[in-house]
């Protein structure tokens, strides 16, 4: 992370770029580090900011299998909600 201009940037691994670090950026850094440190799965089978096909939505996070597949979609709404809930006593 860095700080420029008054704003915190953090770097993103799959992007490649330098990015503002806003509440919603950080529940998705903290989701792919998840999914690539404590899952093991492979960088390059993640994708950031998807358009979903056959609609102006887009996934947070894909992650897809060896043959290409999405294997699950992620969306921050749900994380963010399920983090929310693991929060509250």
């Amino acid at each position: 992370m860095r700080e420029e201009g008054g704003q915190i940037l953090n770097f993103d691994v799959l992007r490649r770029k330098w990015l503002v670090l806003s509440p919603e950026e950080w529940v998705r850094q903290h989701v792919l580090f998840w999914l690539m440190a404590q899952s093991g799965w492979p960088a390059e089978l993640l994708t950031v900011e998807r358009s979903v096909r056959g609609s102006n939505c887009r996934s947070d996070v894909v992650a897809y299998n060896r043959l290409g597949r999405k294997q699950d979609a992620l969306r921050h709404r749900e994380i963010f909600s399920r983090l929310e809930k693991e929060r509250k006593p």
